[in-house]
Protein backbone atom coordinates (compact mmCIF):
# COMPACT_ATOMS: atom_id res chain seq x y z
CA UNK A 1 0.00 0.00 0.00
CA UNK A 2 1.10 3.58 -0.95
CA UNK A 3 0.77 5.01 2.59
CA UNK A 4 -0.81 8.46 2.65
CA UNK A 5 -0.64 11.07 5.62
CA UNK A 6 -2.57 10.59 8.35
CA UNK A 7 -5.00 13.69 8.83
CA UNK A 8 -7.23 15.12 10.88
CA UNK A 9 -11.23 15.68 10.35
CA UNK A 10 -13.45 17.97 12.49
CA UNK A 11 -16.89 16.18 12.87
CA UNK A 12 -19.85 17.73 14.58
CA UNK A 13 -20.12 14.47 16.20
CA UNK A 14 -21.26 12.58 19.69
CA UNK A 15 -18.11 13.72 21.15
CA UNK A 16 -17.89 17.09 19.83
CA UNK A 17 -14.36 15.78 19.36
CA UNK A 18 -11.70 15.83 16.25
CA UNK A 19 -11.31 12.31 14.54
CA UNK A 20 -8.20 10.72 13.29
CA UNK A 21 -8.15 9.79 9.66
CA UNK A 22 -5.68 7.59 8.21
CA UNK A 23 -6.20 7.00 3.88
CA UNK A 24 -3.83 4.32 1.92
CA UNK A 25 -3.22 3.37 -1.43
CA UNK A 26 -2.12 0.39 -3.29
CA UNK A 27 -0.40 2.05 -6.34
CA UNK A 28 -0.33 4.96 -8.27
CA UNK A 29 -0.60 5.38 -11.17
CA UNK A 30 -2.43 3.24 -12.47
CA UNK A 31 -4.03 2.25 -16.07
CA UNK A 32 -7.75 3.26 -17.46
CA UNK A 33 -10.20 0.39 -15.97
CA UNK A 34 -7.06 -1.22 -13.64
CA UNK A 35 -7.85 -2.45 -10.54
CA UNK A 36 -6.69 -0.33 -7.53
CA UNK A 37 -7.22 -0.50 -3.63
CA UNK A 38 -7.70 2.20 -1.48
CA UNK A 39 -8.78 2.27 2.20
CA UNK A 40 -9.67 4.98 4.96
CA UNK A 41 -9.75 4.21 8.86
CA UNK A 42 -11.33 6.61 11.49
CA UNK A 43 -9.99 6.58 14.66
CA UNK A 44 -12.31 7.93 17.25
CA UNK A 45 -12.82 7.88 20.99
CA UNK A 46 -13.33 4.73 23.25
CA UNK A 47 -17.18 4.64 23.10
CA UNK A 48 -17.79 5.61 19.86
CA UNK A 49 -18.46 3.35 16.50
CA UNK A 50 -18.13 4.40 13.05
CA UNK A 51 -19.58 2.41 10.31
CA UNK A 52 -18.53 2.66 6.56
CA UNK A 53 -20.53 3.31 4.03
CA UNK A 54 -20.21 2.53 0.16
CA UNK A 55 -19.02 4.24 -2.73
CA UNK A 56 -21.76 5.48 -4.93
CA UNK A 57 -19.78 4.89 -8.41
CA UNK A 58 -20.27 7.08 -11.71
CA UNK A 59 -19.04 7.04 -15.24
CA UNK A 60 -15.56 8.07 -14.09
CA UNK A 61 -15.10 5.90 -11.22
CA UNK A 62 -16.55 2.74 -10.60
CA UNK A 63 -16.50 0.28 -7.00
CA UNK A 64 -15.64 -3.22 -8.46
CA UNK A 65 -17.31 -4.79 -5.11
CA UNK A 66 -18.53 -4.37 -1.61
CA UNK A 67 -16.29 -2.35 0.70
CA UNK A 68 -14.02 -5.06 2.58
CA UNK A 69 -14.21 -3.88 6.72
CA UNK A 70 -10.73 -5.27 8.13
CA UNK A 71 -10.59 -5.08 12.27
CA UNK A 72 -7.36 -3.80 13.45
CA UNK A 73 -5.82 -2.45 16.43
CA UNK A 74 -6.48 1.86 16.45
CA UNK A 75 -9.84 1.12 14.71
CA UNK A 76 -11.43 -1.02 11.87
CA UNK A 77 -10.09 -0.02 8.06
CA UNK A 78 -12.51 0.16 5.14
CA UNK A 79 -10.95 -0.76 1.92
CA UNK A 80 -12.46 -0.33 -1.85
CA UNK A 81 -11.70 -1.66 -4.93
CA UNK A 82 -11.75 0.46 -7.68
CA UNK A 83 -11.90 1.32 -11.42
CA UNK A 84 -11.18 4.46 -12.66
CA UNK A 85 -12.42 4.76 -16.72
CA UNK A 86 -11.10 8.28 -17.57
CA UNK A 87 -7.72 9.18 -17.96
CA UNK A 88 -6.00 11.89 -15.97
CA UNK A 89 -5.57 13.47 -12.71
CA UNK A 90 -6.79 11.83 -9.92
CA UNK A 91 -10.52 11.58 -9.65
CA UNK A 92 -12.48 12.71 -6.32
CA UNK A 93 -14.78 10.43 -4.54
CA UNK A 94 -16.35 10.21 -0.85
CA UNK A 95 -17.38 7.90 1.18
CA UNK A 96 -20.50 8.53 3.90
CA UNK A 97 -19.50 7.39 7.96
CA UNK A 98 -22.15 7.05 10.47
CA UNK A 99 -20.86 7.69 13.87
CA UNK A 100 -23.06 6.27 16.94
CA UNK A 101 -21.81 7.64 20.64
CA UNK A 102 -22.82 6.00 23.63
CA UNK A 103 -25.89 7.40 24.49
CA UNK A 104 -27.24 6.23 20.80
CA UNK A 105 -27.39 9.94 19.17
CA UNK A 106 -26.43 9.13 16.26
CA UNK A 107 -23.80 11.76 13.42
CA UNK A 108 -23.27 11.55 9.58
CA UNK A 109 -20.79 12.72 7.79
CA UNK A 110 -18.55 11.94 4.70
CA UNK A 111 -14.61 11.24 3.87
CA UNK A 112 -12.72 11.67 0.81
CA UNK A 113 -10.53 8.82 -0.58
CA UNK A 114 -6.98 8.86 -1.82
CA UNK A 115 -6.77 8.21 -5.92
CA UNK A 116 -4.61 7.76 -8.45
CA UNK A 117 -3.68 8.91 -11.05
CA UNK A 118 -5.19 7.54 -14.10
CA UNK A 119 -2.65 6.91 -17.59
CA UNK A 120 -4.54 6.29 -20.76
CA UNK A 121 -3.19 3.25 -23.09
CA UNK A 122 -3.98 4.80 -25.93
CA UNK A 123 -0.86 6.70 -27.66
CA UNK A 124 -0.85 10.69 -27.06
CA UNK A 125 -3.05 12.64 -29.29
CA UNK A 126 0.04 13.52 -31.94
CA UNK A 127 1.18 10.19 -31.97
CA UNK A 128 1.14 9.33 -36.00
CA UNK A 129 0.31 5.30 -36.22
CA UNK A 130 1.07 3.91 -39.16
CA UNK A 131 -1.28 1.00 -39.71
CA UNK A 132 -0.02 -2.74 -39.86
CA UNK A 133 -0.90 -3.74 -43.55
CA UNK A 134 -3.64 -6.59 -43.89
CA UNK A 135 -2.50 -9.95 -44.13
CA UNK A 136 -4.09 -12.60 -46.06
CA UNK A 137 -5.03 -15.93 -44.44
CA UNK A 138 -3.28 -17.51 -47.92
CA UNK A 139 -0.53 -15.79 -49.44
CA UNK A 140 0.31 -17.77 -53.05
CA UNK A 141 4.34 -17.83 -54.03
CA UNK A 142 4.55 -15.75 -56.69
CA UNK A 143 7.08 -17.34 -59.60
CA UNK A 144 9.54 -14.95 -58.77
CA UNK A 145 9.97 -16.41 -54.72
CA UNK A 146 9.63 -19.85 -56.24
CA UNK A 147 12.89 -21.99 -56.84
CA UNK A 148 13.53 -24.99 -59.19
CA UNK A 149 13.00 -27.66 -56.67
CA UNK A 150 9.54 -26.41 -55.92
CA UNK A 151 8.78 -26.86 -59.56
CA UNK A 152 10.43 -30.34 -59.66
CA UNK A 153 8.70 -31.29 -56.64
CA UNK A 154 5.20 -30.26 -58.46
CA UNK A 155 6.30 -32.26 -61.66
CA UNK A 156 6.85 -35.30 -59.11
CA UNK A 157 3.49 -35.21 -57.90
CA UNK A 158 1.56 -34.90 -61.02
CA UNK A 159 3.69 -37.39 -62.22
CA UNK A 160 2.90 -39.94 -59.23
CA UNK A 161 -0.44 -39.58 -59.49
CA UNK A 162 -1.16 -40.23 -63.27
CA UNK A 163 0.95 -42.59 -62.98
CA UNK A 164 -0.97 -44.60 -60.46
CA UNK A 165 -4.08 -43.26 -61.98
CA UNK A 166 -3.12 -45.26 -65.12
CA UNK A 167 -2.15 -48.13 -63.28
CA UNK A 168 -5.79 -48.16 -61.54
CA UNK A 169 -7.31 -47.50 -64.70
CA UNK A 170 -5.56 -50.78 -66.03
CA UNK A 171 -6.14 -52.65 -63.11
CA UNK A 172 -9.86 -52.16 -63.87
CA UNK A 173 -9.51 -52.99 -67.59
CA UNK A 174 -8.17 -55.94 -66.90
CA UNK A 175 -10.62 -57.48 -64.21
CA UNK A 176 -13.41 -56.77 -67.43
CA UNK A 177 -13.60 -59.90 -68.97
CA UNK A 178 -15.59 -60.67 -72.16
CA UNK A 179 -17.91 -64.03 -71.71
CA UNK A 180 -18.75 -65.33 -75.40
CA UNK A 181 -20.01 -68.60 -74.53
CA UNK A 182 -22.23 -69.60 -71.81
CA UNK A 183 -21.34 -68.11 -68.53
CA UNK A 184 -21.78 -71.42 -66.94
CA UNK A 185 -19.35 -74.10 -69.03
CA UNK A 186 -17.44 -71.18 -69.50
CA UNK A 187 -16.45 -70.98 -65.81
CA UNK A 188 -16.46 -74.37 -65.24
CA UNK A 189 -14.01 -74.73 -68.24
CA UNK A 190 -11.57 -72.09 -66.39
CA UNK A 191 -11.98 -74.16 -63.26
CA UNK A 192 -10.84 -77.19 -65.28
CA UNK A 193 -8.13 -75.31 -66.38
CA UNK A 194 -7.03 -73.94 -62.53
CA UNK A 195 -6.64 -77.82 -61.32
CA UNK A 196 -3.78 -78.03 -64.11
CA UNK A 197 -1.86 -75.03 -62.97
CA UNK A 198 1.47 -75.84 -61.88
CA UNK A 199 0.99 -73.91 -58.27
CA UNK A 200 4.65 -72.91 -56.95
CA UNK A 201 3.26 -71.11 -54.11
CA UNK A 202 1.44 -73.88 -52.13
CA UNK A 203 -2.16 -73.59 -53.67
CA UNK A 204 -1.63 -69.32 -53.09
CA UNK A 205 -2.53 -69.06 -57.36
CA UNK A 206 -5.54 -72.05 -57.33
CA UNK A 207 -7.19 -69.89 -54.55
CA UNK A 208 -6.85 -66.65 -56.35
CA UNK A 209 -7.71 -67.73 -59.99
CA UNK A 210 -11.08 -69.43 -58.07
CA UNK A 211 -11.70 -66.02 -56.55
CA UNK A 212 -11.94 -64.47 -60.02
CA UNK A 213 -13.69 -66.87 -61.70
CA UNK A 214 -16.53 -67.12 -59.22
CA UNK A 215 -16.61 -62.99 -59.71
CA UNK A 216 -16.32 -62.92 -63.26
CA UNK A 217 -18.74 -65.55 -63.26
CA UNK A 218 -21.42 -63.74 -60.83
CA UNK A 219 -20.88 -60.63 -63.24
CA UNK A 220 -22.86 -62.03 -66.36
CA UNK A 221 -25.38 -63.10 -63.95
CA UNK A 222 -26.26 -59.95 -62.61
CA UNK A 223 -24.83 -56.77 -63.58
CA UNK A 224 -24.42 -55.29 -60.41
CA UNK A 225 -22.10 -57.94 -59.07
CA UNK A 226 -19.19 -56.75 -60.44
CA UNK A 227 -15.82 -58.12 -60.30
CA UNK A 228 -14.41 -55.06 -58.34
CA UNK A 229 -16.80 -55.34 -55.02
CA UNK A 230 -15.39 -56.44 -51.67
CA UNK A 231 -16.53 -60.09 -50.54
CA UNK A 232 -18.66 -58.42 -47.90
CA UNK A 233 -20.39 -55.88 -50.57
CA UNK A 234 -21.39 -59.27 -52.92
CA UNK A 235 -22.49 -60.67 -50.21
CA UNK A 236 -24.73 -58.18 -49.08
CA UNK A 237 -26.08 -57.32 -52.69
CA UNK A 238 -26.51 -61.02 -53.20
CA UNK A 239 -28.58 -61.66 -50.20
CA UNK A 240 -31.91 -59.98 -50.78
CA UNK A 241 -31.83 -61.67 -54.42
CA UNK A 242 -30.90 -65.04 -53.78
CA UNK A 243 -33.74 -66.96 -51.97
CA UNK A 244 -31.14 -70.11 -50.48
CA UNK A 245 -28.88 -68.94 -47.82
CA UNK A 246 -27.09 -71.83 -48.05
CA UNK A 247 -26.27 -70.68 -52.11
CA UNK A 248 -24.50 -67.63 -50.57
CA UNK A 249 -23.18 -69.04 -47.19
CA UNK A 250 -21.40 -71.73 -49.43
CA UNK A 251 -20.19 -68.83 -51.71
CA UNK A 252 -18.89 -66.42 -48.75
CA UNK A 253 -16.59 -68.92 -47.39
CA UNK A 254 -15.10 -69.37 -51.31
CA UNK A 255 -14.19 -65.92 -51.16
CA UNK A 256 -13.18 -65.16 -47.49
CA UNK A 257 -10.64 -68.13 -48.08
CA UNK A 258 -9.21 -66.86 -51.12
CA UNK A 259 -9.43 -63.49 -49.56
CA UNK A 260 -7.26 -64.59 -46.46
CA UNK A 261 -4.40 -65.66 -49.14
CA UNK A 262 -4.38 -62.74 -51.24
CA UNK A 263 -4.92 -59.84 -48.87
CA UNK A 264 -4.53 -61.21 -45.12
CA UNK A 265 -1.10 -63.19 -46.44
CA UNK A 266 -2.70 -66.17 -45.01
CA UNK A 267 -0.14 -68.93 -45.72
CA UNK A 268 -2.06 -71.28 -48.50
CA UNK A 269 -2.66 -75.33 -47.77
CA UNK A 270 -2.10 -76.97 -50.89
CA UNK A 271 -3.71 -79.74 -49.89
CA UNK A 272 -7.05 -77.64 -49.37
CA UNK A 273 -6.84 -76.20 -52.79
CA UNK A 274 -8.12 -79.52 -54.46
CA UNK A 275 -11.14 -78.73 -52.18
CA UNK A 276 -11.79 -75.21 -53.35
CA UNK A 277 -11.73 -76.35 -56.71
CA UNK A 278 -14.16 -79.32 -55.98
CA UNK A 279 -16.67 -76.66 -54.04
CA UNK A 280 -16.30 -74.33 -56.54
CA UNK A 281 -17.02 -76.71 -59.13
CA UNK A 282 -20.11 -77.71 -57.14
CA UNK A 283 -21.52 -74.01 -56.41
CA UNK A 284 -21.15 -72.72 -60.14
CA UNK A 285 -23.19 -76.01 -61.40
CA UNK A 286 -25.92 -75.39 -58.65
CA UNK A 287 -26.23 -71.35 -59.11
CA UNK A 288 -28.31 -70.48 -60.60
CA UNK A 289 -30.64 -73.97 -60.01
CA UNK A 290 -30.37 -75.84 -64.11
CA UNK A 291 -33.93 -75.14 -65.57
CA UNK A 292 -34.81 -72.66 -63.04
CA UNK A 293 -35.87 -70.31 -65.67
CA UNK A 294 -32.70 -68.23 -64.22
CA UNK A 295 -29.86 -69.30 -66.33
CA UNK A 296 -27.03 -67.12 -66.99
CA UNK A 297 -27.59 -64.53 -69.35
CA UNK A 298 -24.67 -64.00 -71.50
CA UNK A 299 -23.14 -60.61 -71.55
CA UNK A 300 -19.84 -58.43 -72.50
CA UNK A 301 -18.15 -57.31 -69.99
Amino acid sequence: MVAGPAHAAQAAGPSQRTLSVDVDLDRDPVAVGEPFRTSVRVRVPDGIEVAYGELAGDDTLEALGPAEIVSAAGGDIAVYTLAAWVAGQPPSAWVPIRLLGPGGEMTTDSLRLRLPAVTSMLPAGDTVLAPRPAKALFVPPLYAGIGWWWWALLLAAIGAGAAAYRILTRRREGQEVRVTTDPRRWALAQLERTGRVDDADGGGEVHRRVSWVLRVYLSQIESTWSPDLTTSELIARMRPTVADEGVVEALQRLLEAADRVKFAGAPPVSARAPDALVAARKWVAAYPPPGSGATPSRRAA
